[in-house]
């Protein structure tokens, strides 16, 4: 800088070499801020127009690709996420997109993010299959593993049992007992004779141990856990994030 204002002071007078510092100086501040305040409106517009996307949704594109491209789980595991038998499900079974999901009914995270999850599979159809699988965390949550049965048994009774009893469970999360878990049943119109020898028998504990044990192996750790063609998301969800990850695959 020294040599800067010495090339000044040497070529002009001291007034006008003044004011062409600062007209020099004027220029190297001023271009850079026309320039981004001009990529900022035109940036803005765009969203307006709806050809643009947001920062947020950027940043989502980006968590999204990353999660795709670090799938950890190997290829076994992948092919056995979804699970065989009856379990429960929404969308087609021959669906380009699969979503598992990993619930604890008692998580109030999970309770959270299910609301969002079915408004964008009501969406989306038949292009994507969402299915359920247990991860009961009884150390924090003592009644998720009987509820998680619960679930279970009527299950036996119907697909649309079953989600008429989730929307239940979740609703009730905070009062729920071996008691409330059989007056919901009943409430979701289901057979309660079939639901109390289901729940005596306790026939789905084992189920919902190889389900926490393939959770673990696969690396859930909380809920909701869910993963999209293999690509797995922790926590919360709202319909901006399940739509995209869904459409990452579909696009």
């Amino acid at each position: 800088m020294p040599g800067f204002l010495s090339f000044f002071r040497s070529k002009y007078p001291k007034k006008r070499w003044i004011r062409v510092l600062i007209l020099v100086l004027a220029l190297v501040v001023g271009i850079p801020l026309i320039w981004m305040a001009w990529m900022t409106s035109s940036y803005y517009i765009q969203i307006q127009k709806g050809t643009g996307i947001s920062p947020k949704q950027k940043l989502l594109q980006r968590s999204i690709a990353s999660k795709v491209a670090n799938v950890t789980a190997n290829q076994e595991d992948l092919a056995r996420l979804v699970p065989q038998g009856n379990v429960p499900k929404l969308g087609g079974d021959q669906a380009p997109v699969s979503v598992v999901l990993f619930v604890d009914y008692q998580c109030p995270y999970t309770k959270e993010s299910m609301p969002a999850i079915r408004t964008v599979m009501d969406h989306i159809g038949d292009r994507a299959q969402l299915v359920i699988r247990d991860f009961p965390i009884v150390e924090l949550h003592p009644e998720a593993r009987d509820v998680a049965h619960a679930a279970r048994c009527v299950l036996e009774q119907g697909q649309k049992a079953y989600w008429r009893y989730q929307e239940l469970l979740f609703a009730q999360q905070d009062t729920i007992s071996s008691e409330a878990l059989r007056q919901l049943a009943s409430t979701a119109s289901v057979n309660v004779a079939r639901f109390d020898e289901c729940m005596v028998s306790r026939r789905y504990d084992i189920a919902i141990d190889q389900d926490l044990t393939f959770g673990e192996r696969v690396g859930v750790s909380g809920t909701p856990t869910f993963f999209v063609n293999g690509a797995k998301f922790e926590g919360s969800v709202d319909e901006e994030l399940f739509t995209k990850a869904i459409n990452y695959f579909l696009e």
